[in-house]
């Protein structure tokens, strides 16, 4: 599988210590950025980034980093299809996956420990959305937001 990572600089360092752990779990990389430390880089242009590989490569998964999670969870869904969600604790990251048909995962790199951010990306990897009529009726009405 393919995973799509990014982050600003409020993100950088998590995401580059997750990248390593995920490759060495065997998942394809695609990293959207930051390259490097940039304390004026803006969350925006990431998140649009991975948004862009995601259209390339709809089977993958996105994960993205902020300092609170909650820019890259708006930013990332602001884009038609995208559904992101603020991952917080495991049950609540499990539920909404497979209820809410997350593709997209925010972390908040100063409020959730490392190890916490790596079980909430095991959860959202390894869940299963489930295709309920009732799950599905709801994501189409999401669909049709304006």
């Amino acid at each position: 599988m393919k995973i799509i990572i990014g982050a600003d600089h409020g993100g950088y360092n998590a995401k580059e210590k997750h990248k390593s752990i995920l490759q060495a779990q065997g998942y394809e990389i695609l990293d959207a950025g930051a390259h490097h430390y940039d304390e004026q880089d803006d969350f925006p242009d990431f998140v649009s980034q991975a948004v862009a590989l995601f259209r390339q490569y709809p089977a993958s998964k996105i994960i993205l980093w902020c300092r609170s999670g909650i820019g890259v969870s708006l930013s990332a869904n602001r884009h038609p299809d995208i559904y992101c969600g603020l991952g917080f604790n495991v049950q609540q990251l499990i539920r909404a996956t497979s209820h809410n048909h997350l593709n997209a995962l925010a972390l908040a790199s100063d409020y959730l420990s490392l190890d916490l951010q790596q079980e909430l990306i095991n959860a959202f990897l390894t869940q299963k959305p489930i295709n309920e009529e009732k799950y599905l009726r709801r994501l189409q009405k999401i669909n049709h937001l304006s």
